[in-house]
């Protein structure tokens, strides 16, 4: 069920209430609600025995709208008896801020989804502590939507039932690693998704710091999370830009020797120099020498220029050579399931023939089913 900033507030303003009439008695069999634009005269005709059913809400605010407008309304929505999932999704930075949504109404959470809603760090916290049974977050902290705190200091934070955690870092990377350290008890943690479009070199001025981050990379503010708080024999998924500090990058996959699934990635800006310090170089199985991700099987890499096919091709015949046995005490390592890479340059080699063309060779069995694509998109800026 849905309402358009044209559908409801339309019939509100001319007096034709004729939709909402006949939507109101069916309301009690509603699970999931998707609220575009100006809802709040929806929401003030909800009584809580019309929510007895609700368990999905998404609203998609829109900056300015009416001047009375209040979100006070959104108490019945978030007091719903079954409420598991609640999403603010917006194109734009709305007027909302995660302080004018009561979440301590809905301590059963378990879903919770924030895009362009002013979130300064300690609301964040704050909020979080009042959904202990959370098992799904994906924020977005942004500099334009960041406004002063309401809530007292926050310093800690127990999440021990979440599972994935995608974050979107246009603001700070340093105060969203401060964000990340205050999250002290993870440990069903699986997936973390972390993208930043923050971390270029347009934004820095200061010429030593700048020269910083073309030889070491960016700091990655995840890093004690992964190293100091994530259990590894949980976490299976891992999304992170390639312009990252590479030893802190390393470091993280020597903690978590049963990940299965990364996907590495870059945003570039035109007219700037493309920080891309990590490669593929480090996951190629050498002879005596311990196997990082041992059990990788999905892996991705979007938008590189500086990863090779050469390289590419190295790493999946590794991996394919060292099956029957590996070095590491966890085991054997598995057998790749699918590699996509896209890549900003010319195609340098045919990836998909030399390494069929091995395993023919060789005579092992299985490898015709890897799922190899490969893009190659030199102009693409």
């Amino acid at each position: 069920m849905s309402s358009t900033h044209q559908g409801i507030s339309g019939y509100m303003k001319n007096g034709k209430t004729s939709v909402l009439d006949a939507l109101l008695p069916f309301m009690h069999r509603c699970e999931d609600l998707f609220l575009i634009g100006e809802h709040q005269p929806f929401m003030e005709l909800l009584s809580p025995e019309t929510l007895t059913a609700l368990r999905i809400v998404k609203i998609a605010p829109i900056k300015g709208g009416d001047s009375k407008r209040t979100w006070q309304p959104l108490a019945k929505l978030m007091a719903a008896p079954k409420l598991e999932s609640f999403s603010c999704l917006s194109r734009s930075t709305s007027d909302i801020s995660i302080a004018d949504i009561p979440f301590h109404l809905s301590p059963h959470l378990t879903c919770l989804l924030l895009e362009s809603v002013k979130t300064p760090y300690q609301d964040v916290l704050a909020t979080l502590q009042n959904l202990p049974k959370l098992e799904f977050l994906s924020i977005e902290f942004r500099r334009s939507s960041f406004a002063n705190a309401t809530t007292p200091s926050v310093d800690t934070v127990s999440l021990p039932h979440l599972g994935v955690l995608i974050i979107y870092d246009y603001a700070n990377p340093s105060e969203t690693a401060t964000f990340f350290n205050c999250l002290t008890n993870v440990p069903r943690l699986w997936l973390l998704g972390y993208q930043t479009m923050s971390q270029s070199l347009s934004c820095i001025d200061d010429q030593a710091l700048r020269q910083d981050a073309i030889i070491n990379g960016f700091s990655f503010a995840g890093y004690t999370l992964i190293t100091k708080k994530v259990d590894g024999r949980n976490f299976r998924h891992f999304n992170i830009p390639l312009n990252l500090n590479r030893d802190q990058v390393l470091q993280c996959f020597r903690m978590l020797p049963y990940l299965e699934e990364l996907d590495l990635n870059n945003v570039y800006e035109k007219q700037e120099k493309a920080i891309e310090l990590f490669d593929l170089e480090p996951l190629i199985v050498q002879p005596n020498v311990p196997v990082l991700l041992p059990r990788l099987r999905f892996i991705s890499i979007q938008n590189s220029r500086y990863i090779t096919d050469e390289v590419v091709l190295r790493f999946i015949i590794s991996r394919i050579q060292a099956l029957p046995c590996s070095d590491t005490s966890d085991g054997q390592v598995v057998l790749l399931k699918s590699f996509e890479g896209w890549f900003l340059r010319q195609k340098q080699q045919d990836i998909v023939p030399a390494v069929k063309q091995y395993a023919n060779d060789a005579g092992i069995q299985g490898v015709h089913d890897i799922e190899l694509k490969f893009t190659y998109m030199p102009d693409f800026y």
